[in-house]
């Protein structure tokens, strides 16, 4: 069975952001580094700097697989998001 977060698509189960709105940001919105999507665009970095540090490697694969990343660019995104 899966949690009730995964089955809603969150990327935490206490804050209200979902895996399919960085797919969208990145699509729609120019959202191109980890770091603002963390910041500026959820303000996760800002409220919960432990919560966004947990979910930074899902929203670097989210946005590596949306945006064509490769491997050494994910790595690198993480570590200027952190």
């Amino acid at each position: 069975n899966k949690s009730l977060h995964e089955n809603k698509g969150l990327l935490l189960p206490d804050y209200p952001f979902l895996e399919r709105e960085i797919v969208y940001a990145c699509k729609h919105e120019m959202v191109v580094t980890v770091k603002d999507m963390l910041t500026l665009r959820t303000r996760l970095a800002y409220l919960d700097s432990v919560a966004a540090a947990k979910i930074a490697p899902r929203v670097a694969e989210i946005m590596g697989e949306t945006l064509g990343w490769c491997r050494k660019e994910k790595n690198l995104q993480l570590k200027e998001a952190l």
